[in-house]
């Protein structure tokens, strides 16, 4: 075990290939690379910029790091050159979790949405998906994309087209989801966790 000590409260991790990103409570996200041999990690520092408030979720795939936080921002980074790349600002609440996909960058948040970016950042969303209420998880795998709201319903779209293609009753507010395959876990306010057969519409047991 190898123990990363931050100034900050630290409220989002992501990882990929020897590196770790850590978003702290302050708005500032800190990049830590493993060191030669393993066993360690030596901190690189915080990105020159980070966000005004917390940093509520991390989502890294090969150079690119996604970072999202309370002041509506969604943040594209290039991890090599250490440089914001771009500023995605078509949320106008909190946003609450993002994720990297094959091919898409997706955001959700207190403005009731979701919302399907470019995997470069730039520009404008691909898509936007509305909501009843808050939109506070996500989950992605292939062309799914599975998000949690706060009206206790999990909702399935087709990254490629945005288009809304099943809608599951959780039962009560969905914190958590994850995705791979046909299986899909949602979890909540509740106190459990559903196991739902994607292609089946059905939560299984």
């Amino acid at each position: 075990m190898f123990v990363l000590r931050l100034a900050s409260q630290v409220k989002s991790v992501a990882t990929h290939g020897v590196l770790i990103a850590c978003g702290c409570e302050d708005g500032t996200i800190h990049l830590h690379r493993e060191a030669a041999g393993g066993g360690s990690f030596a901190p690189l520092g915080p990105l020159p910029e980070g966000h005004d408030g917390r940093v509520r979720s991390l989502a890294m795939r090969g150079d690119v790091l996604v970072s999202v936080g309370g002041d509506n921002l969604v943040k594209v980074w290039s991890v090599a050159r250490r440089t914001c790349t771009a500023t995605l600002r078509e949320h106008t609440g909190a946003v609450f979790a993002v994720e990297i996909g094959e091919a898409a960058i997706a955001s959700v948040g207190d403005d009731k949405t979701a919302r399907l970016w470019p995997l470069e950042g730039g520009g404008e969303s691909l898509h936007t998906l509305r909501h009843p209420d808050a939109v506070w998880s996500l989950a992605m795998d292939g062309d799914l994309l599975a998000t949690g709201c706060w009206d206790e319903r999990v909702r399935l779209f087709a990254v490629s087209s945005g288009q809304l293609t099943r809608t599951l009753e959780h039962g009560s507010y969905v914190r958590c989801l994850a995705l791979r395959g046909a299986v899909l876990l949602s979890g909540g306010s509740g106190k459990t966790v559903k196991v739902w057969s994607v292609a089946e519409d059905v939560a299984a047991g």
